[in-house]
């Protein structure tokens, strides 16, 4: 029983791992930039953190959330949601019942095994456009 909740634990710590952002900033993020107004004694920071090639929901999936998402064995998400909802509601690019608000959420905050995302990893603006590719097909009730 001790070798089993070992094993476990070792098993949900690389889980929690491999379902994180690297480390490395996005390629298309740029950096905040410091305004100074000449008239005045102080400096602002655009911290904004916009992108430079608008935003994609599919690339920004493949990006942030295909390696625990994506379809077939091997993506430990896919896996989770197969066991706690089923084969047919496992994979996140074929369900049809989430919404957008509901996504946003569970990519903010996170969800059991899955990590928060913070604003500085997902901008706002990229948040949106993940969230209505994953919710394509999505109707209110």
């Amino acid at each position: 029983m001790r070798k089993f909740a070992k094993l476990a634990l070792c098993i949900s710590i690389l889980l929690l791992i491999g379902c994180g952002a690297d480390d490395a900033p996005p390629a298309n993020v740029t950096k905040p930039e410091m305004k100074i107004d000449p008239g005045s004694s102080s400096a602002t920071v655009d911290s904004s953190n916009e992108t430079t090639s608008g935003a994609d929901g599919e690339a920004i999936f493949v990006e942030y959330c295909g390696g625990c998402h994506d379809a077939g064995e091997g993506h430990p998400g896919t896996m989770r949601l197969a066991v706690r909802l089923g084969s047919e509601n496992a994979v996140l690019r074929q369900r049809s019942d989430l919404s957008p608000e509901y996504v946003k959420i569970i990519i903010r905050n996170g969800f059991e095994m899955m990590p928060a995302f913070r604003p500085t990893e997902i901008p706002d603006t990229e948040l949106d456009a993940l969230a209505a590719y994953v919710s394509v097909g999505y109707k209110t009730p």
